[in-house]
């Protein structure tokens, strides 16, 4: 193998490895930050599908340099999506970002979910109330 082939090999399992900590990282914060936001959920999916996929499907592991800003760009259009009400798509998107933090968080108490959400909802509204008096 020659030098530059050996960088590149490098390259590529270092941005494997950086988009595999991403999911944990996220899946991880999904779980224990009962209060995130449906577009970090749906950040979090796309970071395991896209480690997943690129495993799988025996893909080179080089594609992970453009999978991990794409995963931010998808993780913006679905808070887009969302708060735009988009029919079908905001529907779709809420559906499956349910159904995958149902999954993360299972065994965690359905209240205690709850209580946390509420709290963050609750939280985001004084903090734009106050910034809006500014």
């Amino acid at each position: 193998m020659t030098p530059s082939a050996i960088l590149m090999q490098i390259i590529e399992y270092i941005a494997y490895g950086y988009l595999v900590l991403s999911a944990i990282a996220y899946t991880i914060g999904v779980r224990t930050q009962l209060g995130v936001g449906i577009q970090t959920i749906l950040g979090a999916l796309f970071f395991i599908l896209a480690a997943l996929a690129l495993y799988i499907l025996k893909i080179s592991k080089i594609h992970a340099l453009w999978l991990l800003p794409s995963g931010f760009f998808f993780m913006m259009s679905c808070n887009f999506i969302i708060s735009a009400r988009i029919p079908l798509l905001s529907g779709l998107l809420i559906m499956v970002g349910s159904l995958y933090s149902a999954l993360v968080r299972i065994g965690i108490p359905k209240e205690k979910i709850e209580a946390a959400q509420h709290s963050s909802n609750t939280e985001a509204v004084k903090n734009w109330l106050e910034q809006s008096k500014d």
